[in-house]
């Protein structure tokens, strides 16, 4: 037999060998490890939590939007990775579907938009260092390439984003009363929506959530401009209020607004029945799995 028949047809043995191996040990437990869940909610989940994803490498996104704070912080503003304050208050996720845009000043209308600009500004990641480690993590680098065809820094914003979406809250008990359930608030709660509506104060804070779907004018230093208005959902987990987290209570903040905002000013009584019906505003939040908030019982 000629040299080269014999290298061809033993090359070919080899192969099917191979195969047969490769065959016999597919679906076992050692194959099953290098498999990855290409569900983009949880695969974002684990970007948010991960403090890889900051230039100094030791916070997180999660560091500031904390479950039990309805995913905002308990600080007026929050430390960025270089060690220096927020430009505003942290503030909450969920619902980010219903809202209008993100952040208060010079919005963005788009959440992948916000999710970069705060990696950017408060974690310092630029845009190639945060593919330099997207790339260098085998699991999203794979995920990132099977999901969206490459990896880039675009899909790392865009998991970021399927992620947030998935932050919903339940049905508050105003909700619940908008739908026809009278008894769903408290005859104090009622009065304090009465108050609310005849001081002006939905006249910006509109719909479901209260907020959320429309820019209105506010004051910064000596000039006047537009801001998104605020969604008055989970108060009693998001304190201080307002960006710059400067009142400590939310009956501070009412007071603030009749003040300054609704020119309305508000007795004791008025400020407490308020509360009552802003806070009758709260529910859970759930992601892709479950609760990772209940509502605050009072």
């Amino acid at each position: 037999m000629p040299a080269y028949r014999f290298r061809a047809q033993a090359a070919f043995f080899l192969s099917v060998c191979l195969f047969s191996i490769l065959t016999m040990f597919s679906g076992t437990g050692a194959a099953d490890t290098a498999v990855v869940d290409y569900d983009a909610p949880r695969i974002g989940r684990m970007i948010f939590n991960d403090p890889r994803f900051s230039a100094s490498g030791n916070r997180s996104c999660s560091s500031c939007h904390q479950p039990a704070f309805a995913f905002s912080d308990n600080q007026g503003f929050s430390i960025g990775s270089d060690g220096e304050p927020a430009a505003e208050h942290t503030p909450p996720l969920f619902d980010l579907e219903r809202k209008l845009a993100f952040f208060n000043r010079d919005p963005v209308f788009t959440l992948n938009a916000a999710v970069q600009r705060c990696l950017e500004q408060h974690q310092g990641l630029s845009v190639m260092q945060a593919y330099a480690r997207l790339k260098k993590d085998h699991t999203l680098s794979q995920f990132s390439l099977e999901r969206y065809g490459r990896v880039s820094a675009g899909a790392l914003f865009e998991t970021l984003s399927q992620y947030l979406l998935s932050l919903k809250t339940a049905e508050s008990r105003y909700e619940q009363f908008l739908k026809g359930h009278s008894g769903a608030l408290t005859l104090a709660e009622q009065k304090g929506r009465v108050l609310f509506e005849k001081k002006g104060c939905h006249y910006c804070h509109t719909g479901r959530q209260l907020g959320g779907t429309v820019l209105a004018p506010a004051v910064a230093g000596d000039r006047a401009e537009d801001v998104q208005v605020p969604r008055l959902k989970n108060l009693g987990q998001t304190a201080p209020y307002f960006s710059d987290g400067s009142a400590q209570t939310l009956a501070e903040a009412i007071r603030i607004m009749g003040r300054d905002y609704t020119r309305m000013p508000m007795d004791d009584e008025e400020v407490a029945l308020i509360r009552l019906f802003l806070l009758s505003n709260d529910s859970s939040i759930y992601d892709f799995e479950g609760p990772v908030l209940y509502e605050t019982i009072r």
